[in-house]
């Protein structure tokens, strides 16, 4: 915003030297500072920042060995090449069912039906993907819930089973009891196939392990873990889905775990559940608390941003199950939140997240932050400025992780001088080229 310019036409017939200054408003811009309980461990020269307190450490989540033989055992009769050609295309099926694109034809909402095949044809193309995305949340709830332990587990649209698997691989020996629910009959047989190790005849590898085609809709009872993944895009209608976050949210225990696609519409997903459940639990008087991915529980300034439409969305690494990915991982974009009953049970730092790929140049790192104030903030960080510990922090720091800075706001005065012009005497084509630079500059119609 311009503060002062100087806007006069000379008066024909007089000759004037002048100069145009303008003076900018005072910027503001946020700057990070590390956070106070890192001060002595970045004091140190050994301090890199690679393995700062904030990294989330998300690996390639590969797939269990026992479902990898389970899989195997259940493909051995099929074509592997078909059934993945199949469900690539079933996927991008359901995707634009809900995203039409550069279309304007609206897209009317329709079950889908699976078969045998195409539940087959799902598993193949799509489980390494969704159990990846799973894992990720799964990582951020160990992380910053490190005492919690799930022995009961809630799967709401469970397909061919990635969140019970997700589970298995991160504590297995704790759970007990997992229940399943999944309308179709053919997903319900492949995933509870594949819990058995491929073999009809199998044991469970949780003993209480249930499966059913429809949510009860009593509440006698609560579990540790209830997770909705890759499900929401299921629902009829805006109804049916607060009805389901409602029964699943009052069959929670601890925590309620939603992941869908990191597209625009599935982000919009997410948070609505979200800003639904913290409504229903301000109304109701019960205390709840995001623990990830949101350093706060204000609306999301993603969608307050003007002329934003990008998702808040992240990434996760995994490997197809055909063809063969070679030692190449391939990237897997979803949305998730984690929201807590109660109170959080353990601190949590009050740090920003970055929520896009930080942009590192020579001798500066540029970080898209979503801040606990529910702001968000492009933060320039380098050495001399910043101090070396944050900036190393924020070198170091993925796509996801929370970075360790409290961030202030500092002031800036910013001036823009323009050259300076003569004006000769009676020179008609100097004063219509100035005229028109004012005129240009206030945003005005040119009057001759």
């Amino acid at each position: 915003m311009i503060v002062s310019k100087l806007n006069f036409i000379p008066a024909r017939g007089c000759a004037v030297g002048m100069s145009f200054s303008r003076m900018m408003a005072t910027k503001v811009k946020a700057v990070g500072l590390l956070d106070e309980s890192l001060t002595l461990e970045a004091s140190k020269d050994s301090f890199t920042g690679k393995a700062h307190p904030g990294k989330v450490y998300s690996a390639v989540a590969d797939l269990p060995n026992p479902l990898q033989r389970a899989i195997d055992k259940v493909c051995q009769d099929e074509n592997k090449k078909v059934l993945f050609t199949e469900g690539e295309k079933l996927a991008r099926l359901l995707k634009d069912r809900f995203e039409p694109g550069k279309s304007t034809e609206k897209r009317k909402w329709k079950p889908t039906e699976y078969t045998k095949t195409k539940c087959l044809s799902y598993m193949l193309s799509r489980m390494p993907a969704e159990f990846s995305a799973v894992d990720r949340a799964f990582v951020e709830l160990s992380k910053w819930a490190p005492n919690f332990v799930p022995r009961t587990l809630y799967d709401f649209g469970s397909g061919v089973g990635s969140v019970p698997w997700a589970a298995i691989s991160r504590w297995s020996k704790q759970l007990e009891e997992i229940h399943c629910i999944d309308s179709s009959k053919d997903m319900v047989n492949l995933a509870e196939l594949l819990l058995k190790g491929g073999e009809a005849g199998g044991k469970f590898h949780v003993p209480q392990t249930y499966f059913r085609q429809l949510m009860s809709p009593t509440v006698n009872r609560t579990f540790d873990l209830v997770v909705s993944a890759h499900t929401l895009f299921e629902f009829p209608s805006l109804e049916a889905r607060l009805d389901a976050h409602i029964n699943l949210w009052r069959k929670t225990k601890d925590y309620y775990v939603l992941v869908e696609l990191g597209t625009r519409e599935g982000f919009k997903l997410i948070d609505e559940a979200k800003e639904f459940i913290l409504f229903q639990s301000k109304k109701e008087g019960q205390e709840m608390h995001i623990l990830a991915p949101c350093p706060h529980s204000l609306a999301c300034p993603r969608l307050l941003r003007e002329g934003d439409r990008s998702p808040c969305n992240f990434e996760s690494r995994y490997y197809k199950l055909w063809p063969e990915s070679k030692g190449e991982a391939s990237k897997e974009r979803f949305s998730f939140v984690i929201l807590g009953k109660g109170r959080r049970k353990s601190p949590s730092p009050s740090w920003p997240r970055m929520v896009r790929a930080p942009m590192v140049r020579s001798g500066h790192v540029i970080c898209s932050l979503c801040t606990p104030e529910g702001k968000l903030e492009d933060v320039t960080f380098t050495k001399s400025k910043d101090g070396r510990a944050s900036f190393l922090c924020a070198r170091y720091s993925d796509w996801g992780d929370l970075v360790p800075v409290s961030l202030r706001q500092k002031e800036f005065d910013v001036r823009d001088k323009v050259k300076k012009e003569n004006i000769s005497e009676n020179s008609d084509d100097a004063q219509k080229s100035e005229h028109e630079n004012v005129a240009a500059d206030e945003g005005r119609p040119l009057v001759n």
